[in-house]
């Protein structure tokens, strides 16, 4: 008798409770928040790298910079590089400041585990960079010429430059085969001159042109040449030797010119350029007027480099955003931006790839690099807190990476 009381009261209670409840629902909405809205459409598209038409592009590679540290972690970041690109740079484990020490000596290992995970997984290394004048160990270099004569400084330097990239060839194991073999040649003041510590008076750079003159990019050259061919298993047609620079979009086109007029100059006595990277650090105007000079700028660009018939790289693409094309203007930062802005930014990033294929032959167009992945932390030595990338910094994609992927889409399948 307990047992069927305590089942008929628990059947009791269920009718209870069923009959108390209501089974009508009420009709309501959700208002989906705009800032979702605005970036739905994003989800849509794969990787940068899968909307390259290989066919049309043989010699096209897609790159980006990040610290080879990070890419060695093989956390997150290292897979979206994998994913979405086929070339990266490192942003500064490859340049002689991080390798030789006070005392000289030289210290790879983290390139070369640079370059065997990138090696593993599939990714081409751009290496940067054999000769510049700023991140040098200024008091090795400095130590080395102290005391001596202006003709023993010549050959001393000359030694050091030759140790330094054979050293970087032979660590690298003729695996990289791509480099900026020299960075930013070029005054800022005046194009037609090289950089020298007596222009620029910057005492924390090391200018290897103060003592070779402007044969240092031709012995530069050289060296690499030389080291690269040493190497067992190299052939020497496969090493690409770039010389680098930025602002060549700008200056009313004085400063690409004046870089083609040098390297012709340099070619002279038969050293071989094999292409020229044009760095890219761009700025979206919000004027009309400021932002067709811009784009008159970069179309310029592109031609005259088209006619010198080298290798043509962009090696350091990124944006910011301004009112005007006026230098001094400060930019607006990550935390200023709106949806507006950032499509507008994203439609410069359509015309600069469009511009590209448009004007570069194919038998030129040796690649794009984008330079940053992310927007830069406020923190950040190179364009603060600006919204450079095409990533936030939380790794969300940004209207320019739809753009990124029409215009690469667009321009590879009418190439």
């Amino acid at each position: 008798m307990k047992n069927i009381f305590k089942y008929a009261s628990l059947g009791l209670v269920g009718m209870v409770l069923a009959g108390c409840a209501n089974t009508d629902i009420d009709d309501f909405e959700v208002t989906k928040p705009q800032s979702v809205a605005d970036y739905e459409y994003l989800d849509q598209y794969n990787s940068l790298k899968d909307y390259i038409n290989r066919e049309k592009t043989p010699g096209f590679t897609l790159g980006v910079a990040a610290s080879a540290n990070d890419y060695i972690a093989k956390g997150f970041l290292h897979r979206l590089i994998n994913h979405n690109f086929d070339m990266i740079t490192a942003g500064n484990e490859m340049k002689y400041a991080s390798i030789v020490a006070n005392d000289g000596t030289m210290d790879f290992s983290t390139v070369e585990s640079f370059v065997e995970i990138a090696e593993a997984a599939g990714m081409q290394i751009y290496g940067h960079t054999l000769c510049w004048h700023e991140q040098q160990n200024t008091t090795y270099l400095n130590g080395l010429i102290k005391d001596t004569t202006e003709d023993a400084k010549k050959v001393i330097i000359d030694a050091e430059l030759a140790r330094w990239i054979d050293g970087m060839m032979k660590a690298t194991e003729g695996k990289v085969k791509v480099w900026d073999v020299v960075n930013e040649a070029l005054s800022d003041g005046n194009n037609d001159e090289l950089k020298h510590m007596s222009t620029e008076n910057k005492s924390a750079n090391f200018y290897w042109q103060d003592y070779l003159g402007d044969n240092y990019v031709r012995n530069a050259v050289k060296h690499a040449r030389e080291s690269y061919d040493s190497i067992p298993g190299t052939n020497p047609a496969d090493l690409k030797l770039f010389v680098n620079d930025y602002g060549l979009e700008g200056y009313g086109s004085k400063k690409v010119k004046s870089l083609i007029s040098w390297i012709n100059r340099w070619e002279h006595d038969g050293t071989k350029i094999d292409g020229i990277g044009t760095q890219m650090h761009v700025t979206y105007a919000l004027n009309p007027e400021a932002q067709k000079r811009n784009e008159e700028g970069v179309v310029e660009m592109f031609k005259l480099l088209a006619a010198t018939g080298k290798l043509i790289r962009i090696t350091e693409l990124d944006m910011g955003i301004k009112e005007t094309d006026q230098w001094f203007e400060d930019g607006y930062l990550t935390s200023d931006m709106t949806i507006d802005k950032l499509k507008a930014m994203g439609e410069y990033y359509d015309f600069i790839i469009k511009a590209y294929f448009q004007y570069i032959p194919k038998a030129q167009q040796f690649g794009i690099c984008q330079w940053c992945i992310t927007d830069s932390p406020a923190n950040s030595g190179w364009r603060k807190g600006e919204p450079v990338g095409l990533w936030t910094l939380d790794y969300q994609r940004k209207p320019a990476y739809g753009n990124f992927c029409e215009a690469l889409k667009a321009a590879t399948d009418n190439n």
